[in-house]
């Protein structure tokens, strides 16, 4: 469990997390971090910002291959946008979006998440927290496949997500 006191803010309590579990991390200010985590399928990028001191940020981000040919691309970018659509539907929490990625050239998927918690880090808080971020890479990681499928196009948006791991096997 994570530990955290009034002076504290929830960045340096989860960049201490990260130390704890062996995350490669990088705080880059008082209100920005960075860390990758190994899923299933790959190593997802995060990034945490603290915009008050209520609330965190939380997103996750990774690249995708799209097919070369241009009339291909633009289908996969149609299949990408219409899974994202079921996914927002049928999950509860976060944002999932298509973008263009901070280099302009590469496309990926981002996942975001705002955090509300107590200044301070209180420990429902903080166990809170520590939920978010296995929720948020097991989420994350259950998608991918489906994802992967959208951008291959061996299959409709539908059926993409029918194969996500949530929907085959379901959460106890």
């Amino acid at each position: 469990m994570l530990e955290s006191d009034d002076d504290v803010s929830f960045l340096d309590v989860l960049e201490d997390y990260a130390d704890k579990c062996g995350w490669q991390h990088n705080r880059h200010d008082q209100r920005l971090l960075s860390y990758t985590r190994v899923g299933e399928w790959q190593t997802y990028a995060f990034l945490v910002t603290e915009p008050t001191s209520e609330s965190l940020l939380l997103t996750c981000s990774y690249q995708l291959q799209l097919p070369k040919k241009k009339k291909a691309a633009a289908k996969a970018r149609i299949r990408v946008y219409e899974l994202l659509n079921l996914v927002h539907e049928n999950m509860p929490h976060g944002t999932w979006a298509f973008t263009t990625m901070v280099d302009g050239v590469h496309e990926g998927i981002r996942w975001a998440y705002r955090f509300r918690h107590f200044p301070g880090g209180d420990q429902e808080s903080v166990e809170a927290l520590e939920q978010l971020l296995d929720t948020m890479l097991e989420e994350v990681d259950d998608y991918y496949p489906a994802i992967l499928r959208a951008v291959v196009g061996d299959c409709t948006a539908q059926e993409a997500f029918d194969t996500a791991i949530p929907n085959v096997y379901g959460h106890a």
